[in-house]
């Protein structure tokens, strides 16, 4: 990560990934195995920025925070009328960082 997460980030990042797993869309939008995907991801191809989560104790949770963002942005490209393979793939791109830095 290129800036350093403060105490109210990592506050933010926690409280947010608290409320997806409370409430009842996590049934319908968060996906475990990709959960598993993103976090081994990161860890391979992100190290410097899963580093820095674990370090703080929200790398998980950040994982939960993310994927939830992906799906909404997913929602919105199909609702305007994108494939969804397309718009997947956007989505991904936009909010997961599974590919290596540059």
């Amino acid at each position: 990560m290129s800036d350093k997460l403060t105490p109210e980030d990592t506050a933010r990042i926690k409280a947010e990934a608290e409320r997806i797993l409370a409430s009842e869309e996590i049934t319908d939008l968060h996906n475990w195995i990709l959960h598993e995907r993103i976090v081994t991801a990161w860890q391979m191809y992100q190290e410097e920025m899963w580093r820095e989560l674990w370090e703080l104790g929200v790398g998980k949770a950040f994982a939960v925070v993310q994927q939830n963002r992906m799906w909404r942005e997913y929602d919105l490209l199909v609702a305007s009328g994108m494939q969804p393979s397309e718009a997947r793939q956007i989505a991904e791109r936009e909010h997961l960082m599974l590919a290596p830095d540059d």
